[in-house]
């Protein structure tokens, strides 16, 4: 489980990347935003292997399920830098090496 600096609390710094890999090759990637917190111009943006899987902007999500293949994963959550306030990310995830 990974989260922002300041997650849950409301602030104007809330700037995430997760770099995520599986050492042995390629793998099932389940992930689960718990939470996200994305403000006006604000983004969050899943990729796995330099593809982007997911992209999600402007919205308050929670318990929303990913699911993919891949070696390298990387999650990006930006607010922008003129965003309002927010309380951040709390992200889940699980690998399976599949080979």
């Amino acid at each position: 489980m990974v989260q922002t600096l300041g997650y849950p609390y409301l602030s104007e710094s809330q700037r995430f990347n997760q770099y995520i890999s599986c050492a042995k090759g390629l793998a099932n990637f389940q992930m689960k935003i718990v939470y996200a917190d994305i403000p006006n111009r604000g983004y969050m943006r899943i990729f796995g292997d330099n593809r982007m899987v997911k992209e999600y902007q402007t919205n308050i999500l929670h318990n929303e399920a990913i699911e993919f293949n891949t070696t390298h994963a990387l999650v990006i959550f930006d607010m922008e830098m003129d965003s309002k306030r927010s309380k951040g990310v709390l992200l889940q995830y699980e690998g399976k090496f599949i080979g």
